[in-house]
């Protein structure tokens, strides 16, 4: 399959030149982004290998779209589809965020929609390196 994800070997891409000391994220809501999708992603609405398989479903045009963006989408479909927000819930956020989009996240202004019961606590021993006082 050849698919907007599979780009390697794709004509008319141009050679990929990174440039030197270029910046990972460009604005600060990818910072945010990037570090919910990654806590989100190990113990959150991700089945195993799900993250993948949504960013490669992804319509072409809202693949390509961003990088960022794509993971914002991603993050979406998993957290309406398992539950963890509801449609309503996503569309207050998004237009409290599009009337002001330098405020702060708040979690007072968007309460929780389930209650949340903690039935176990998983912990690892971890080595540590270095200097432990």
């Amino acid at each position: 399959m050849n698919g907007s994800h599979d780009m390697g070997g794709m004509q008319c891409f141009g050679v990929v030149c990174p440039e030197a000391n270029d910046a990972v994220f460009y604005a600060p809501w990818e910072i945010r982004l990037f570090a919910i999708f990654l806590s989100m992603s190990r113990h959150g609405p991700f089945d195993p290998g799900g993250g993948r398989l949504a960013l490669e479903s992804l319509h072409p045009v809202q693949y390509l779209s961003g990088y960022y963006e794509r993971f914002l989408m991603v993050l979406e479909k998993a957290l309406l589809q398992k539950g963890f927000l509801t449609e309503e819930e996503l569309n207050n956020r998004t237009e409290f965020f599009r009337s002001d989009p330098e405020s702060v996240p708040d979690a007072r202004i968007l309460p929780c929609s389930g209650e949340f019961e903690l039935r176990s606590v998983r912990v690892r021993a971890l080595p540590v390196f270095g200097r432990v006082k």
